[in-house]
């Protein structure tokens, strides 16, 4: 498949899953740690098994970490892992809750929230520089939202969910 679509250099850890056998891939990430406002939010996204993925490839080509992406195309890519991926869920932790428990819990917590979230049990989760209370097997990958496709699309959809909540707040 890396012949197929050499730009998709994201997939690496998926498709060495896959080629394990491994089908149900989650990947979970989080947005608004050290935000001076607003709530910490987390995504959790299971992609699609890479057949669909390779037949679907110039969309999943735009996705990538959501710093990188510019503002006004966040939402429509959002939009498009949503609708098709089998699963995905999202969590937030607001301010308060967050102040009472602190940072690094609460990061944790908002991820594994997610992960219950998601309608499909996962087989494996792919975090963003971390790992998380989960009887299922995870691997942190450092800088995951720029190396791993799956932990890139949650990093989309979680930011794409703060940044409403924050102009909801606003």
């Amino acid at each position: 498949m890396d012949d197929q679509a050499p730009e998709l250099t994201t997939l690496t850890y998926e498709l060495a899953l896959y080629a394990e056998g491994i089908s149900a891939i989650a990947g979970v990430d989080e947005v608004g740690r050290g935000a001076l406002a607003g709530p910490l939010v987390a995504a959790a996204v299971i992609l699609p098994p890479p057949e669909t993925l390779m037949r679907d490839v110039d969309f999943w080509r735009t996705v990538r970490d959501s710093k990188t992406i510019p503002e006004d195309r966040r939402a429509a890519i959002a939009g498009g892992i949503k609708s098709r991926v089998p699963s995905w869920s999202m969590a937030a932790i607001e301010p308060d809750e967050l102040d009472e428990i602190g940072l690094g819990p609460s990061n944790r917590i908002v991820m594994e929230r997610a992960v219950l979230g998601l309608d499909i049990e996962p087989d494996v989760l792919l975090i963003d520089a971390m790992t998380i209370e989960s009887s299922t097997w995870q691997i942190g990958i450092i800088d995951g939202d720029a190396l791993s496709i799956s932990i890139a699309a949650a990093s989309i959809v979680a930011k794409v969910a703060r940044d409403a909540l924050m102009i909801d707040a606003s």
